[in-house]
C-alpha cells in the first residue's frame, strides 16, 4: 500500500497550473502563432489554430483559459478556508471576507473598463474580473454554508435550470431567431433589460448577468476538486485520487458532449455543456499537474510557470538560474533605469512594467537567440528610445539574434535587418529591410495615367478619389521606376508600406 503523504497547505501543482494558465492570459498564444509562421508545418499550424476564440458555437483551447482560471480559484478555496478557520476566524468574518473580495473584483473590473472617466453611458459594466468575482463569491458562500451533497445538488440545479431557461423562456424581441443564436438568446435579452451602459457584443455581453450563473458551477467544480484532494481517508492514496479525478473528468466530458446535442457548447453564453466539457479539461489538467508534481515529485520543470506569481526580485533571481551567461550588472542597470519596484509581484504589474521586466530578462540573459513580442508595449517614448539604444548596443557588442514582433513599426525600422509581414496568419513577405524599402514606392496622379504607368508592376492598396488615384508598387528584380508619365512617385517608409500591405480591405 502506498504511504499517504501529508499534503502541503499550498499545492505546488496548483501554482504551476496557475502559471500555465497565466502564460496564455499574458499573451502566450502569440508565441505559438509566431512558431506556426516561422515553421509552417501542419503540427504548428494546428496548434496556432487553437489560439483564437471560436466565433460562436464550438470550442478551441483559447476558450478554456478563462474558465480554467476560475476553476483554479475554486481549488484554492478549501485550503484557504481551512487556514482561516485554523486562525480562529468566525463564520461571520469569513462571509464578510468572501463578499468583500467578490465586490472588489467587480469594482476593479469597472475601473479597468473606464469607470474613472465618468462616461457612464459608454461604460461597460460587465467584465472578466466581475465574472470571476461573482462566480467565485457565490460558490464560496455555498461552500461555507453547505455540505458537498447539497452543493452537488445545487450545481446540477444551476446547470439544468440554466438550460431550461435558455431553451424555453421566450425572448420578446428575438424576431424569430433561435434561443441559442446571437440575436435570440435569453442572456442578451436580460443584459439589454438590466445591464446599464455599453454591451460588449452590442446585443449582449459575454460576461453579462445571466451567463454568470453557470460560471458559479465552474467555480464549484474547482472547489469539489480541492475538497477531494484535501480528503483524508484510510486507503485513499494520492494515486487513487488522481484516478478518480480522471474518471470524473470522463463523466463530465460525456455529459457535456451529449448535452451539446440540444444545448450547444458556447463560451460566450457559458452554456451548461460548455461548463461540463471545459470542466473535464480543467479536472484533467489539474490531475496531470498534481500527479507529475505532487505525487511523482518531478518539480524542477515547474519553475517557468511558478515564477509568474513571484515578486520581481525573485523572478529575476530565478531567471538568472536558467541562463548561464546571465549579466547581473546589466540587469541592475536596467532596474535602476526603469525605476522598478522589485518587491512588486509580477501578476500585479501594469502592462508597461511587465514590458520592463521582459526587457531586463531578454537583454540580461545574454541568450544567443531571443524572441520578443511587443517588447515596448505600455512604455513611454523615453523608455522606448532607451530600449532601442540598449538593444542596438547589445547587438553590436555580442552579435546576438533578436526576433521582434511589434506594431510600432517606424520606431523600430532602424533595428531590423529583416522584416516579416503577417496578415490573418498568412505571411505576406519575408525580406531584408533595406532591400524591401529600396523597391517600395507610392505612385499617384490621374487614375488612367497611374494605371498605365504601373501596368506590369506588383500593385497594392489602390485608392481612388474622383479622377485621381494612388497605388503602392513593389519593384521586381531588374525593374525600373516608370518613366515618361505625369505621375508623382515617392519612396515608402516601413510603416506606410505595412499599411499598404496589411491595411483593411475596402
Amino acid at each position: 500500500m502506498e504511504k499517504q503523504k501529508q499534503q502541503p497547505q499550498r499545492l505546488q501543482s496548483l501554482d504551476a497550473l496557475r502559471g500555465f494558465d497565466m502564460l496564455f492570459i499574458m499573451g502566450g498564444a502569440s508565441l505559438f502563432v509566431a512558431l506556426a509562421t516561422l515553421f509552417p508545418n501542419p503540427f504548428f499550424q494546428a496548434i496556432a489554430g487553437q489560439m483564437e476564440h471560436v466565433e460562436w458555437n464550438g470550442l478551441a483551447h483559447h476558450d478554456t483559459i478563462f474558465p480554467l482560471f476560475l476553476f483554479i480559484a475554486g481549488i484554492s478555496f478549501p485550503f484557504s478556508l481551512e487556514k482561516q478557520r485554523g486562525k480562529g476566524m468566525t463564520e461571520g468574518a469569513i462571509y464578510k471576507k468572501i463578499v468583500r473580495r467578490g465586490i472588489t473584483l467587480v469594482f476593479l473590473g469597472l475601473v479597468y473598463n473606464g469607470l474613472l472617466s465618468f462616461e457612464f453611458d459608454h461604460l461597460r459594466c460587465a467584465s472578466v474580473l466581475a465574472r470571476i468575482g461573482l462566480g467565485w463569491m457565490f460558490a464560496a458562500l455555498l461552500f461555507v454554508r453547505f455540505g458537498w451533497k447539497v452543493r452537488a445538488g445545487i450545481t446540477v440545479l444551476i446547470l439544468v435550470g440554466y438550460w431550461l431557461a435558455m431553451a424555453f423562456v421566450p425572448v420578446p424581441d428575438a424576431g424569430g431567431a433561435g434561443p441559442f443564436t446571437l440575436e435570440g438568446n435569453l442572456v442578451g435579452y436580460i443584459d439589454r433589460l438590466f445591464l446599464p451602459g455599453r454591451l460588449h457584443e452590442t446585443v449582449f455581453d459575454p460576461e453579462g448577468l445571466f451567463s454568470t450563473v453557470p460560471a458559479i458551477a465552474t467555480a464549484m467544480l474547482g472547489m469539489f476538486t480541492g475538497e477531494w484532494i484535501k480528503l483524508r481517508k484510510e486507503g485513499l492514496t494520492d494515486r487513487n485520487k488522481v484516478l478518480c479525478l480522471v474518471g470524473a473528468g470522463a463523466v463530465l466530458l460525456i455529459v457535456g458532449l451529449l448535452w451539446s446535442l440540444v444545448f450547444p457548447i458556447n463560451k460566450k453564453l457559458w452554456t451548461s455543456s460548455f461548463v461540463c466539457v471545459v470542466g473535464a479539461y480543467s479536472v484533467w489538467m489539474f490531475a496531470l499537474f498534481f500527479y507529475i508534481i505532487d505525487v511523482l515529485g518531478w518539480r524542477k520543470w515547474t519553475l517557468f510557470f511558478t515564477v509568474i506569481g513571484m515578486k520581481v526580485k525573485d523572478y529575476l533571481k530565478t531567471a538568472s538560474y536558467y541562463y548561464p551567461d546571465w549579466d547581473q550588472a546589466l540587469a541592475e542597470e536596467l532596474i535602476k533605469k526603469f525605476e522598478l519596484n522589485t518587491k512588486q509581484r509580477i501578476n500585479k504589474m501594469s502592462k508597461g512594467m511587465l514590458s520592463m521586466v521582459t526587457i531586463i530578462v531578454a537583454l540580461a540573459s545574454k541568450a544567443d537567440f531571443t524572441f520578443m513580442d511587443e517588447p515596448v508595449a505600455g512604455l513611454d517614448v523615453v523608455m522606448r528610445d532607451y530600449f532601442y539604444h540598449k538593444l542596438m548596443e547589445e547587438y553590436t557588442e555580442t552579435g546576438r539574434t533578436f526576433v521582434i514582433s511589434t506594431h510600432i513599426i517606424e520606431e523600430a525600422t532602424d533595428l531590423m535587418e529583416e522584416v516579416v509581414m503577417i496578415k490573418n496568419g498568412e505571411m505576406l513577405l519575408k525580406e531584408n529591410t533595406q532591400e524591401l524599402l529600396e523597391r517600395s514606392y507610392h505612385v499617384s496622379g490621374l487614375a488612367e495615367v497611374v494605371d498605365q504607368a504601373t501596368e506590369g508592376y506588383e500593385r497594392h492598396h489602390e485608392e481612388k478619389m474622383g479622377r485621381s488615384k494612388s497605388v503602392t508598387i513593389l519593384l521586381k528584380e531588374g525593374q525600373k521606376l516608370p518613366e515618361g508619365y505625369d505621375v508623382t512617385i515617392q519612396p515608402l517608409n516601413l510603416e506606410k508600406l505595412f499599411v499598404s500591405l496589411c491595411g483593411m480591405e475596402e
